[in-house]
């Protein structure tokens, strides 16, 4: 007995193809690690990160929910990776302030003109702000430091940008705006928090 036409199996390859075909297209990508560098030691018994940027209300053109990896992540893993506590009393508080990508639609060309120019789109507008604060205190005296970074970038996008193209500029947004977060966060420690770090 014959349970599909030809043409319902034919139907049903094609969907397959296209969900292959879709399967493969989609980029996968690897988180970025801060493993790799030496960490700093701190006289505090404990590290807290906190996320604060999680309480704030995100405005529509936000698009945190679509990256492929979010900027939120990339402070926790630096912070997780990069700060060790090493001491019998005291905190430090690393607190994620802000860890967002905003886009904004750009003003394209109208007319003849604009049939014939390729546009820029859209803007994208990523900004990471971080405070980290250390304090520890005994029977005799009490001591706190902190320090604070902002970073920012900025890219658009042509409107004839692929999906596929438009999450990789995504990732390398995240990635270029960890590796100024490290690299700021580092000098800012050891000139601002100096007091706490185990050399």
């Amino acid at each position: 007995m014959q349970l599909f036409s030809k043409k319902t199996l034919y139907l049903i390859s094609i969907l397959s193809l296209f969900a292959c075909e879709s399967k493969i297209s989609t980029p996968q990508y690897a988180m970025i690690s801060f493993a790799h560098i030496s960490p700093i030691y701190f006289n505090v018994a404990e590290i807290i990160i906190r996320n604060d940027y999680q309480k704030i209300t995100k405005a529509t053109d936000n698009i945190d929910e679509q990256l492929p990896i979010d900027l939120s992540q990339i402070a926790n893993s630096w912070a997780e990776s990069r700060l060790i506590a090493n001491g019998d009393n005291g905190q430090l508080i690393f607190i994620i302030k802000n860890a967002s990508i905003v886009e904004k639609n750009l003003k394209k060309t109208t007319g003849l003109t604009g049939i014939l120019t390729i546009d820029q789109a859209q803007q994208y507008n990523a900004h990471i702000s971080i405070e980290i604060i250390a304090k520890k205190s005994n029977a005799s005296h009490s001591k706190q430091a902190k320090t604070a970074i902002e970073v920012k970038h900025s890219q658009s996008v042509n409107e004839k940008i692929t999906l596929n193209q438009r999450s990789q500029i995504w990732y390398q947004m995240v990635e270029k705006i960890g590796i100024d977060m490290d690299k700021i966060l580092d000098k800012n420690i050891k000139i601002y928090l100096k007091d706490f770090i185990i050399k």
